[in-house]
């Protein structure tokens, strides 16, 4: 979304041409075998760690920071190279994000027009809320370290950014489109006749 809004903002002329099916499609298939191969380094320190007894996870979901405190071995390395990932994965995508946003910040400060302005700040200002939401909690689940974090605040967390925030998407990004504001106008103004 991020390198979308770039383009579309900050080299306008040129986004049918840069922006096109067969680019979308790279950007997929890189995200997806990102995703892919973290997935794969995960479940591979977990299957070779021994587990103690019979124990429950207490946890929400399934994360692999709740799978690794049964360990019956010292996981300190394990966790060192799983913070090591996040910072790949979390970090350097940020830093993309972050990067092209500051472009376009720039950008949008040397429009002539405040209307220019604030519509280019809107069509960005709800993938900034969704970046921040994910990258904020997500960030304070994996890079923290353990002994700042409680299970309790872990739970919330990890509900937070898998559940809240792909749940927020849609509703973050139909709320810009000019007729579901319509038909959501229509159906309060319904509801209070």
């Amino acid at each position: 979304m991020a390198l979308d809004r770039y383009f579309a903002i900050c080299n306008p002329l040129n986004y049918q041409r840069i922006m096109r099916k067969a680019t979308c499609i790279k950007i997929c298939i890189a995200t997806w075998t990102s995703g892919f191969l973290i997935s794969v380094i995960h479940i591979s320190f977990t299957i070779t760690v021994p587990f103690c007894g019979h124990n429950k996870i207490n946890h929400v979901v399934c994360e692999v920071a709740a799978v690794l405190r049964l360990a019956c071995i010292d996981i300190r390395l394990i966790e060192a190279v799983i913070s090591g990932v996040g910072v790949v994965v979390l970090l350097v995508p940020l830093s993309l994000i972050i990067f092209t946003y500051l472009h376009i910040i720039s950008t949008i400060l040397r429009m002539p027009t405040a209307s220019g302005r604030h519509k280019a700040f809107s069509t960005c200002g709800s993938h900034l809320m969704v970046v921040t939401l994910f990258y904020g909690t997500t960030i304070v689940m994996y890079m923290s370290p353990r002994s700042m974090i409680s299970m309790e605040n872990e739970k919330v967390i990890s509900v937070f950014y898998g559940l809240v925030t792909p749940a927020l998407n849609p509703l973050i990004y139909t709320l810009r489109n000019k007729e579901v504001k319509e038909a959501v106008k229509k159906i309060l103004s319904r509801n209070e006749d």
